[in-house]
């Protein structure tokens, strides 16, 4: 893996850059798998404000840069829940998701020790990935105002703490 990739939580003025980075690819990978209503209201989500707005409530939002260029991203809610979890095309594949994913999971851990389980409402393309990560399918694949997913979910051992 590139040594220059650092690892942080989202910082102020770094909302626009993430929302490209989450719109650039979910246009390439997610997209083909939704009505337009349902593209509509991912982009209905993905604005700079309401990432700033959320980050600053009940999610936190964890980026990779490399250099200075953001390239990956996840973002959780309430410590168990992934909302966002987004990495530059180009650079799939590198583990990059993987690092992201074991912060998060080490903060939501941290924030709660006796948490459990997180959950995920996967894009369809995204499912083996999710496996990859130790993620099973929860339920049938679901639509809801447009946005197609998958229900899955992790169960947490004591020594996934981080």
């Amino acid at each position: 893996m590139d040594e220059s990739l650092s690892y942080s939580f989202l910082l102020e003025g770094e909302e626009q850059k993430t929302c490209d980075l989450v719109l650039r690819v979910f246009d390439e990978f997610v997209a083909p798998y939704y009505s337009e209503e349902g593209i509509n209201e991912f982009k209905s989500y993905i604005t700079p404000e309401l990432l700033a707005k959320r980050s600053k409530a009940n999610h936190i939002v964890l980026i990779a840069k490399q250099s200075s260029k953001i390239v990956g991203m996840i973002e959780m809610r309430d410590n168990h829940h992934i909302s966002l979890f987004f990495v530059s095309t180009e650079l799939q594949t590198r583990g990059i998701g993987k690092k992201l994913f074991l912060n998060a999971l080490a903060h939501c851990r941290k924030n709660i020790p006796s948490l459990t389980q997180l959950d995920v409402h996967s894009s369809p393309n995204a499912v083996s990935i999710y496996e990859s990560l130790g993620f099973q399918q929860n339920g049938e694949k679901q639509i809801k105002n447009g946005i197609c997913f998958i229900p899955m979910l992790l169960k947490l051992a004591d020594s996934q703490c981080g």
